[in-house]
């Protein structure tokens, strides 16, 4: 019968020197010396006992090395442990399912976002530090910089026009504007519609008798209209010329392309070739057929007609070989 576990880890601690007999004074000191190795020691000799008790704790390569290499820097085979592999994914799930799990039957989205309400590791004076910094900063980043009502740093939040500050309390509403009848109102508003029209066409004569009247008042600003039509009649005056200097250049390598061929000649020393007269008709005409068109009559061309057709009519027509198979 194999020995109990206690009785293997016995023996395994008195084989690796954890436990044994009661060392001496001299014994003790000279471990004094060595303190940092022999502790260095006694964890790996822990640890090793600690896997030799679980076999599945570790967990080999299932295809080693094929082939034995020496480096410089040899490469550690890769120690597998798979409880320590689970007990990690348990504690991600723990953290992250868990929750999840939790409120899963649960109705309402209220989430409670004070700062340190969950934290059992911040004490009461702690939170409520935290809160207060969080609402100076609140406060500080511009929240109430248009809140007329605050008594703290008017001189700086108070309206101001014109460089003087505004004084709400008072009332500058006048009613003196709002006397007029409504005959006096529509009148004016017709009179209005008749001018428009006629402002348009007397403008630049109004333009031209200000600058004659008061030569030093700055010019009147152009409207956009007048703007436009500028830089139309601008575009089209400079197109006209591009085209005119174009048609120019044109002109102008016509002549010097037909006056080349001269030139090269000069310079060569060599008359050019007189140029070749077309061909005539009468060239590449059959002559009888040219003599019967200049002097026959259209009798005598239908009378040889027939004949020729008459002749072709007789002609003997080929006959076939003799075979000889």
């Amino acid at each position: 019968m194999p020995p109990s576990q206690l009785k293997r880890l016995k023996a395994s601690l008195r084989e690796q020197g954890v436990t044994g007999p009661q060392k001496s004074k001299k014994q003790k000191q000279q471990d004094r010396k060595g303190n940092n190795d022999s502790r260095v020691q006694r964890n790996a000799a822990l640890q090793q006992i600690r896997d030799s008790f679980n076999p599945f704790e570790i967990k080999a390569n299932n295809r080693p090395a094929k082939f034995q290499s020496f480096t410089a820097h040899p490469k550690k085979d890769a120690v597998l442990r798979p409880g320590v592999t689970k007990s990690m994914g348990e504690e991600a799930r723990r953290a992250t399912l868990l929750p999840e799990i939790q409120r899963r039957n649960k109705t309402g989205g209220i989430i409670d976002r004070r700062i340190g309400e969950n934290d059992p590791t911040m004490t009461p004076e702690e939170r409520a530090l935290q809160r207060f910094a969080q609402e100076k900063m609140r406060k500080k980043g511009g929240a109430s910089l248009f809140d007329l009502e605050a008594d703290d740093d008017l001189e700086e939040t108070a309206l101001t026009h014109g460089g003087k500050a505004l004084d709400l309390d008072r009332d500058d509403f006048d009613m003196e504007g709002l006397e007029g009848s409504d005959d006096e109102s529509d009148r004016g508003v017709k009179r209005r519609r008749s001018s428009a029209g006629s402002e348009e066409d007397d403008e630049d004569q109004a333009m031209s008798d200000t600058e004659e009247q008061d030569p030093d008042k700055p010019a009147r600003k152009k409207s956009k209209a007048e703007v436009m039509k500028e830089v139309i009649a601008k575009s089209k005056m400079h197109k006209y010329e591009r085209q005119k200097v174009k048609e120019d250049d044109d002109d102008l390598r016509e002549e010097l392309d037909q006056g080349l061929q001269e030139m090269l000649s000069l310079l060569r020393g060599v008359k050019p070739p007189p140029k070749a007269e077309k061909p005539s008709m009468e060239a590449g005409m059959n002559p009888e057929r040219l003599a019967m068109l200049q002097g026959k009559s259209r009798e005598e061309a239908e009378r040889e007609y027939d004949v020729r057709l008459r002749q072709m009519a007789m002609d003997k027509r080929a006959a076939p070989t003799t075979r000889t198979k």
